[in-house]
């Protein structure tokens, strides 16, 4: 008997990488993952065989790499998919890197990993070759100019300033965002603020709406493809609501001629954008690897991931099943299901939230809440889909939904001032726990975001109290206190005014560099202190068994409530936010004395 396939899928989202692990997991192969972050929704598919644990990617690309070649080796993974760019830079830029020692990603380089191939990787990932590449295909885009002051006088308000890249080496903790600028200031002020205005430009922004073609291709030629047309898009460009679509043939031969150009291989989505009055359509990007969208893609009938396996399969691999043979008539022939939905459930329902507040009246109000409605009718008809949901795999769907409802709870518990006192009463809980609890309190861990501003401060505030406390009674004496955040870009120092405000408090931060909250620092704490329900939800999210062993500070105040992130709103709110530290650690250390 044949055995199964063991692959190796990288990623954490509740979209594309679920996506992939169930789709992987119905196919009979063994599935296992390595998430960056812990995403409690994606975890918690029965698919996952085993989730790996390794240094982040964002920390050091090269000791990943070297921790992914330990991986290779121990597993001798069938397919190794790369789910987001943060992932897919690493073996594209350093797997031949002269910093690794002859021999030492042999396994790595022996294996199949799931990439664009080379030539497609290099004009797809960087924005300003994708359009030097439209060019001389004659692919329509839309104007631009470089992000130079006066290099764009020629272009039409509003503008879209857009990073050549989303991600780089550098920086792969979080990703580059487009920004819309509508006149000559805002776009004088953007680019008189960016570190490197080499590394982005500026596009006239064309009205339209969002069409994505999704295609798997074999040495650039197109076997398969799936469109879709974006029903509602965030305030953060992604799409919370899909519908498929019929191919446009016009788009679909540009896409055909594109993969053909860049020798594509796998999977890819091309973006466009189309004014449905007009039929004029430009082509935005190209993510050359797994997309968001793909849940409505295999909803609809064209299961990517499936597909890409068997294209591997007929290669490389030795699958326990038939495989379809491989498809050579033209993409257009595609078969798939039209008027398909796919929501985004988190998405939408921020989405929702955000049209209420704006809408004027109970009548706009209803008319934004209706839809969310229609879609669940939709659902009940097989007409639509929650991305998180999957008959056979139900639990990343009930997790994301407890969550919500538990934000909703939240919100309406502050709607009727009960959570003021269910603060206060969660934070004298956990005080009791700790003055009597087996675990003896002797490391403290705060945490904030970024680590630069109100966990370096409170730290230092602490340990002057504890040190003060302890000249008073043996209790505390032994208590050692350390700070980090959940930004995995390490050794930042903290801005000016935090530098200064911490000065007028006695406090001296100078001297202070940002750290990761890793796991080992997570586990070896007895409490772990944070400032606000962001934290607490961050910190259930990557490390779940953490959460009896959390304290929200902002709950010792006279007013229980959250102590906000200072970055960025100047020296008041600095101010503002060590005042609460200042009187909320008072209370903790007197709490602790307290016998």
């Amino acid at each position: 008997m044949t055995k199964p396939n063991r692959i190796l899928v990288i990623g954490d989202d509740a979209r594309s990488f679920l996506s992939v692990v169930r789709s992987l997991g119905r196919c009979g192969c063994i599935v296992d993952v390595l998430m960056h972050r812990p995403n409690i929704v994606s975890a918690s598919s029965r698919y996952i065989n085993q989730n790996h644990k390794i240094a982040p990617v964002a920390q050091d690309a090269e000791k990943w790499l070297r921790g992914m070649a330990h991986l290779q080796r121990e597993y001798e993974y069938d397919l190794i998919i790369p789910c987001d760019d943060s992932a897919l830079l690493p073996f594209m830029r350093l797997l031949d890197s002269p910093a690794f020692a002859e021999g030492e990603m042999d396994s790595l380089k022996a294996a199949t990993i799931a990439t664009p191939g080379s030539r497609a990787f290099d004009i797809f990932y960087d924005k300003k070759k994708t359009l030097k590449a439209c060019n001389e295909l004659y692919i329509p885009v839309a104007r631009r100019a470089d992000a130079v002051a006066g290099s764009f006088e020629d272009l039409t308000f509003p503008l879209v300033l857009k990073p050549n890249s989303s991600f780089t080496l550098e920086n792969l903790a979080s990703k580059d965002c487009v920004s819309i600028l509508h006149n000559m200031e805002e776009a004088n002020h953007a680019i008189a603020d960016l570190p490197v205005p080499a590394a982005y430009f500026l596009e006239e922004f064309f009205d339209g709406v969002g069409i994505g073609i999704s295609v798997l291709a074999s040495a650039g030629l197109v076997t398969h493809a799936f469109q879709h047309i974006r029903i509602d898009e965030g305030v953060s460009g992604g799409s919370s609501l899909r519908q498929s679509m019929p191919l446009d043939k016009r788009m679909l031969t540009e896409v055909e001629r594109f993969a053909d150009y860049a020798d594509l291989e796998g999977v890819a989505m091309f973006e466009f954008r189309q004014n449905r009055q007009t039929g004029a359509y430009i082509l935005l990007e190209v993510n050359a690897r797994f997309w968001g969208s793909l849940p409505l893609a295999i909803y609809a009938g064209v299961d990517f991931p499936a597909l890409l396996l068997a294209r591997q399969a007929e290669k490389l691999l030795n699958l326990p099943r038939p495989l379809p043979v491989r498809c050579t008539a033209p993409a257009r022939l595609t078969k798939y299901k039209m008027g398909r939905r796919a929501r985004a459930l988190t998405a939408s329902f921020y989405d929702t939230l955000r049209k209420i507040a704006a809408a004027n009246g109970l009548a706009e109000k209803a008319n934004a809440v209706l839809p969310v409605f229609a879609g669940g009718l939709r659902v009940l008809v097989l007409r639509e889909k929650v991305d998180s949901f999957a008959f056979l795999d139900p639990k990343p769907f009930w997790v994301e939904t407890t969550g919500l409802l538990s934000m909703v709870l939240k919100g309406v518990s502050r709607r009727l001032g009960l959570s003021t006192l269910l603060r206060a009463r969660r934070a004298r809980k956990i005080m009791q726990k700790l003055a009597t609890g087996r675990r003896p309190l002797q490391r403290i861990l705060i945490l904030c975001y970024g680590n630069i501003c109100r966990s370096p401060y409170a730290a230092a505030v602490l340990e002057k109290a504890l040190e003060k406390a302890a000249n008073t009674t043996q209790k505390i004496d032994s208590i050692t206190v350390c700070s980090a955040g959940f930004h995995m870009v390490e050794d930042r120092g903290s801005p000016a005014d935090a530098l200064e405000t911490a000065a007028q408090h006695s406090v001296r931060l100078e001297k202070h560099r940002s750290r990761f909250a890793d796991a080992g620092s997570i586990e070896a704490a007895d409490l772990i202190i944070v400032f606000d329900e962001q934290n607490e939800n961050d910190l259930a999210a990557f490390y779940p068994d953490a959460k009896a062993r959390c304290l929200n500070l902002g709950d010792l105040q006279v007013k229980p409530q959250d102590i906000t992130d200072p970055y960025g709103r100047g020296p008041e709110a600095f101010s503002t936010c060590y005042v609460a530290i200042d009187a909320a650690t008072a209370q903790f250390t007197a709490l602790l004395e307290t016998p």
